[in-house]
């Protein structure tokens, strides 16, 4: 799809206000092992996000055929490190418990 490409990247762009403003916020909080999980979490998963970028930008199209595993594997990690992330960012804005389910 054309469109992936631009949306990966925009996605991936996206990161820098969310991280800017995080660490903006931490600085008025005390220290909270939460709040360095929810970071070290959402930085591997930006890591996961740009290794697979690199991996499309280096050999295109061919990602389909010959590594396939390793690049949806990738993205397989940083979607569940994200989920897990935003889950603890949530609970730290507001409060345990906020996901009825």
């Amino acid at each position: 799809l054309p469109a992936g490409k631009g949306l990966s990247f925009l996605a991936w762009l996206s990161f820098f206000p969310a991280a800017a403003s995080g660490y903006w916020r931490m600085d008025a909080l005390p220290e909270d092992p939460e709040a360095i999980l929810h970071r070290n979490i959402m930085l591997i998963s930006f890591a996961l996000v740009g290794m697979a970028a690199a991996l499309r930008m280096k050999y295109g199209d061919q990602i389909r055929v010959q590594r396939t595993k390793l690049y949806g594997g990738l993205l397989c990690l940083a979607g569940i490190l994200v989920a897990y992330g935003a889950h603890l960012g949530g609970e730290l804005i507001y409060g345990e418990g906020f996901f009825p389910f």
